[in-house]
């Protein structure tokens, strides 16, 4: 996933380092941190400051985009009295709605990464998030093909509340965006490791399988049908996670 944010296109990678470069303009200097932090609580904004992004923890970006897309009023008054190079970006609305993108897209990136995490996640698990964001992946390219923009939601409200047209050349950029990003996973998760993990079922579920599986020799297809009659590892397996079960069960079944 590291790999989707080295390869955004040159339009969004330029939108997204100019929200750093923002960020570092306010959060950098002590005094202008300050003066923001008393603008925000001013305004009754939710947030009173800004998050700082680390090259280290790239998933911070989604985080980032996020806060200074929802504190976006805030910073555009605040730049009112400091002149920045960048501060005219939160007068326009199509670098806003690249902003917005990004931060939806991350979002969901970071949704998944967290969905990976933890310690009752296995192979099977964490295959089948990756499978299924493969395909919503594909659904949100058509999605956008229709110009249907309910899987963005930032993008979708943001446009309606400043009645922003969004254009076929960024409807283009966010489906090439998508295809770059559908390209990596395939390259580190490809779709033959589905009918691998097919041939290991027994492994998740060793009480649904009725013939020998490829990798396991007569002998041990002997005990395994032993080991799928004994009534009380069936109902082990009923109440443990699947790491839990099949350590509890090595005593008796090496």
């Amino acid at each position: 996933m590291k790999y989707y944010g080295k390869k955004l296109s040159v339009s969004f990678k330029k939108a997204f380092d100019e929200v750093v470069k923002i960020i570092n303009f306010i959060k950098s200097r002590p005094l202008q941190n300050r003066l923001f932090k008393i603008l925000c609580e001013d305004m009754g904004s939710v947030h009173t400051s800004l998050l700082l992004h680390t090259e280290v923890r790239w998933l911070s970006r989604g985080k980032i985009l996020t806060r200074i897309f929802e504190l976006r009023d805030e910073v555009r008054a605040f730049f009112l009295e400091h002149n920045f190079e960048l501060k005219d970006r939160f007068l326009d609305q199509m670098w806003l709605l690249k902003v917005a993108y990004l931060s939806d897209i991350f979002t969901k990136i970071n949704e998944l990464n967290f969905t990976l995490q933890g310690r009752h996640v296995n192979v099977f698990t964490a295959h089948e998030k990756i499978h299924a964001f493969k395909k919503k992946l594909d659904f949100w390219k058509i999605c956008m093909s229709s110009n249907e923009f309910d899987c963005f939601l930032t993008v979708k409200c943001f446009s309606e509340e400043k009645e922003v047209e969004i254009n076929e050349v960024f409807i283009e950029e966010i489906i090439q965006n998508l295809t770059g990003l559908s390209e990596g996973f395939n390259q580190y998760f490809p779709n033959d490791q589905q009918v691998k993990n097919k041939n290991k079922l027994w492994i998740k579920n060793p009480f649904i399988v009725n013939t020998r599986p490829p990798a396991m020799s007569a002998k041990e297809y002997e005990t395994f049908i032993e080991f799928t009659s004994d009534s009380s590892l069936q109902e082990k397996f009923k109440s443990m996670s699947l790491a839990e079960f099949w350590c509890s069960s090595n005593d008796k079944y090496p």
